[in-house]
């Protein structure tokens, strides 16, 4: 498989001695949940929830339309060290906060700002 334009652009970046180094993955999957995550918690419980967890949706990045990336639940929690309830909360919080919108007809978390998760990374620490 080639790899994106994205994936090219960040390895352009990186030295010589980390071109091992494996690059996150932004294809988004077409078969991504189809509500955003800070909905997950109302829709499902238990198992449904752990596969909704552990499946990768899409994100819009601010300012670059048609740029996306993926990402679940579990990896963002797996990154940050923290519990997975932690990065509902924050997408939560985020979209409260009018950081991330939903757009249902391509199911995609759309940025409405840059720089979000260190805006709202204090949602991944337990009170």
């Amino acid at each position: 498989m080639d790899e994106s334009d994205y994936t090219r652009r960040v390895r352009a970046k990186l030295p010589p001695e980390a071109a091992h180094i494996p690059i996150w993955d932004p294809t988004v999957p077409h078969d991504r949940p189809d509500v955003p995550v800070w909905r997950y918690r109302s829709i499902a419980s238990g198992t449904d929830l752990i596969q909704l967890y552990t499946a990768r949706f899409g994100l819009e990045l601010f300012g670059e339309p048609g740029v996306t990336t993926a990402a679940s639940v579990i990896e963002l929690a797996e990154l940050a060290a923290a519990d997975p309830e932690r990065v509902v909360d924050m997408f939560e919080a985020a979209h409260q906060g009018g950081a991330l919108t939903w757009d249902p007809q391509r199911l995609m978390h759309v940025e409405t700002r840059r720089g979000w998760m260190g805006e709202y990374r204090d949602h991944l620490r337990v009170n």
